[in-house]
């Protein structure tokens, strides 16, 4: 559970309050996001960290347990997974759509297992894993795509501090070697974003922000491997990504030509020629700093 400041408090719990009235529904003992006629794996997964991560986690055990189950019903005995609970549409590309949503799946499902402590999840969770083991790392000529490395990172994370299997961390850096291909270290270091590989999409800080905080987690992962070698390599290459996120963030000095600036104040934009700020950078980039301050806490930054 996270720690949080009392004084958050009561502003956290209307927007939990808010969540759960506006787009939470339940199917039986199964529960989902609907939002814009859909239900998204991605958003249930994200609802279920929110209510693991709450203090008033107690509160909604019963609810978190049916998004749990709902998460689960979009796994194929193979442990393939759908992107849709309900969706009206069929011209989504679910392929693409599962880089993002299978590891934000996998990571909701550790985590509420953590929180109730019952091995039925963990197996569950690692049914899905071995399937995308197979897909994203053991197929990686054919399937990679750099968005899903984050978050398979994050959750190959948490099973080996469940599991202790060794197959767990040499996943993750092949992964994250994979990754550090495309991270400027000229223009902008610290950026991830090759010009090689525009495919992969446009610089932005919301993929810089979960960049690195995958990036941190394989630091942590190549530290407790006591792979020395990967610790050196990915310890500079994350003080270069920090550089680059402070880089991005609205301070004293540059926030004059906001007519509102105390509003911008912190804020991430989106990129180096923008003045835009989206919360999916903020938040992002605060994830990463938060891993970033645990390691320093650890000597390991």
């Amino acid at each position: 559970m996270v720690q949080t400041k009392k004084a958050y408090l009561p502003d956290h719990e209307r927007n939990l309050s808010h969540l759960m009235a506006a787009w939470y529904r339940e199917e039986g003992d199964l529960a989902y996001v609907w939002f814009k006629n859909q239900s998204k794996l991605g958003a249930n997964a994200l609802l279920l960290r929110t209510l693991v991560a709450s203090p008033f986690f107690d509160l909604y055990t019963d609810q978190a347990n049916k998004l749990a189950r709902g998460i689960l019903s979009l796994a194929s005995p193979e442990g393939e997974l759908r992107a849709f609970y309900r969706t009206s549409r069929s011209d989504y590309d679910e392929e693409r759509l599962l880089k993002f949503y299978s590891g934000e799946a996998l990571l909701a499902l550790l985590e509420y297992a953590t929180a109730v402590d019952d091995q039925n999840w963990i197996r569950e969770a690692q049914r899905i894993q071995e399937f995308y083991l197979q897909q994203y790392v053991t197929n990686i000529r054919e399937n990679y795509y750099p968005a899903y490395v984050p978050w398979h990172t994050l959750s190959l994370h948490q099973l080996f501090l469940i599991t202790n299997d060794v197959r767990y961390p040499k996943a993750v850096f092949i992964l994250t070697d994979r990754l550090l291909t495309m991270m400027d270290t000229d223009l902008f270091p610290g950026r991830f974003y090759n010009d090689a590989t525009p495919e992969f999409g446009s610089p932005h800080a919301a993929s810089d922000g979960v960049y690195t905080e995958g990036l941190l987690y394989a630091l942590e992962l190549a530290h407790l491997a006591g792979d020395e070698r990967r610790v050196q390599r990915y310890r500079a290459a994350a003080r270069l990504a920090l550089e680059n996120l402070y880089s991005l963030q609205f301070q004293r000095h540059n926030i004059a030509g906001f007519s509102q600036p105390e509003r911008a104040l912190g804020g991430i934009r989106s990129r180096h020629n923008s003045s835009s700020i989206r919360i999916d950078s903020v938040q992002h980039t605060l994830d990463a700093l938060h891993k970033a301050i645990q390691l320093q806490e650890q000597l390991l930054l």
